[in-house]
Protein backbone atom coordinates (compact mmCIF):
# COMPACT_ATOMS: atom_id res chain seq x y z
CA UNK A 1 0.00 0.00 0.00
CA UNK A 2 1.47 3.73 -0.69
CA UNK A 3 0.33 6.56 0.75
CA UNK A 4 1.56 10.27 1.65
CA UNK A 5 2.01 11.91 5.59
CA UNK A 6 2.98 15.31 5.97
CA UNK A 7 5.30 17.18 8.86
CA UNK A 8 6.55 20.48 9.95
CA UNK A 9 9.70 20.21 11.46
CA UNK A 10 11.59 22.50 13.66
CA UNK A 11 14.85 23.37 11.33
CA UNK A 12 17.28 21.53 13.64
CA UNK A 13 20.24 20.01 12.59
CA UNK A 14 19.68 16.64 11.16
CA UNK A 15 15.93 16.89 11.89
CA UNK A 16 15.28 15.79 8.19
CA UNK A 17 16.83 12.95 8.61
CA UNK A 18 16.28 11.63 11.84
CA UNK A 19 12.77 11.37 10.74
CA UNK A 20 13.74 9.36 7.65
CA UNK A 21 15.51 6.81 10.17
CA UNK A 22 12.47 6.65 12.09
CA UNK A 23 10.56 5.80 9.10
CA UNK A 24 12.55 3.00 7.83
CA UNK A 25 13.09 1.40 11.52
CA UNK A 26 9.62 0.94 11.95
CA UNK A 27 9.11 -1.10 8.20
CA UNK A 28 8.09 1.22 5.86
CA UNK A 29 10.11 2.13 2.63
CA UNK A 30 10.54 5.57 1.70
CA UNK A 31 9.88 6.03 -2.06
CA UNK A 32 9.67 10.01 -2.09
CA UNK A 33 10.46 12.72 -0.49
CA UNK A 34 9.93 16.56 -0.48
CA UNK A 35 11.31 18.84 1.64
CA UNK A 36 11.26 23.27 1.56
CA UNK A 37 11.79 25.52 4.52
CA UNK A 38 8.51 27.50 5.06
CA UNK A 39 8.76 31.61 3.87
CA UNK A 40 10.26 32.12 7.18
CA UNK A 41 12.55 29.71 7.26
CA UNK A 42 11.99 28.49 10.75
CA UNK A 43 10.67 25.05 9.74
CA UNK A 44 10.48 22.08 7.12
CA UNK A 45 7.34 21.40 5.33
CA UNK A 46 8.23 18.01 4.76
CA UNK A 47 6.02 15.03 2.42
CA UNK A 48 7.12 11.66 2.30
CA UNK A 49 5.54 8.75 0.03
CA UNK A 50 5.69 5.52 1.79
CA UNK A 51 5.04 1.92 1.21
CA UNK A 52 4.37 -0.48 3.84
CA UNK A 53 1.43 -3.42 4.89
CA UNK A 54 1.83 -1.90 7.93
CA UNK A 55 -1.03 0.92 9.70
CA UNK A 56 0.60 4.47 9.71
CA UNK A 57 -1.37 5.18 12.79
CA UNK A 58 1.37 4.03 14.95
CA UNK A 59 3.93 5.85 12.72
CA UNK A 60 1.98 8.70 12.54
CA UNK A 61 2.14 8.62 16.78
CA UNK A 62 5.90 7.68 17.03
CA UNK A 63 6.41 10.78 14.75
CA UNK A 64 5.07 13.39 16.62
CA UNK A 65 6.72 12.11 19.92
CA UNK A 66 10.10 13.41 18.48
CA UNK A 67 11.52 16.88 19.86
CA UNK A 68 11.39 18.79 16.57
CA UNK A 69 8.45 17.51 14.56
CA UNK A 70 5.48 20.05 15.39
CA UNK A 71 2.85 18.84 12.95
CA UNK A 72 2.04 15.46 11.28
CA UNK A 73 -0.88 14.37 9.28
CA UNK A 74 -1.88 12.01 6.58
CA UNK A 75 -1.91 13.50 3.05
CA UNK A 76 -0.73 16.97 1.86
CA UNK A 77 -1.44 18.80 5.08
CA UNK A 78 0.56 18.44 8.82
CA UNK A 79 -1.87 18.81 11.43
CA UNK A 80 -1.47 20.37 14.93
CA UNK A 81 0.09 17.51 17.61
CA UNK A 82 -1.84 17.90 20.84
CA UNK A 83 1.27 18.28 23.59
Amino acid sequence: MTFCIALRLARAERSIERVVALVGRRGFEVVGVDAVLDGQGRHFVVKLTLESERSADVLLRQLGRLAEVEDVGYGDRPRRIPR
